[in-house]
């Protein structure tokens, strides 16, 4: 083999490591961080349902006349 023919065998090499690590980083990234989103959401909206409300403050009667 020559040199030329090395370099293009690692430029191709390279370029597939770089594609397979383009294609993890926006499918199977997502879907993990998808997930973690989902279980973030689901233990908030579980807080958020044992919550009880406070109680709206009374109105008041201004003293000053507006």
């Amino acid at each position: 083999m020559s040199v030329i023919g090395v370099f293009g065998d690692l430029l191709l090499t390279a370029g597939v490591l770089v594609l397979l690590f383009v294609a993890w980083q926006l499918w199977i990234g997502d879907a993990i961080i998808g997930a973690q989103y989902k279980n973030e959401a689901s233990s908030l909206t579980d807080k958020w349902a044992t919550e009880t409300p406070a109680p709206a403050p009374s109105p008041t009667a201004s003293s000053s006349g507006a």
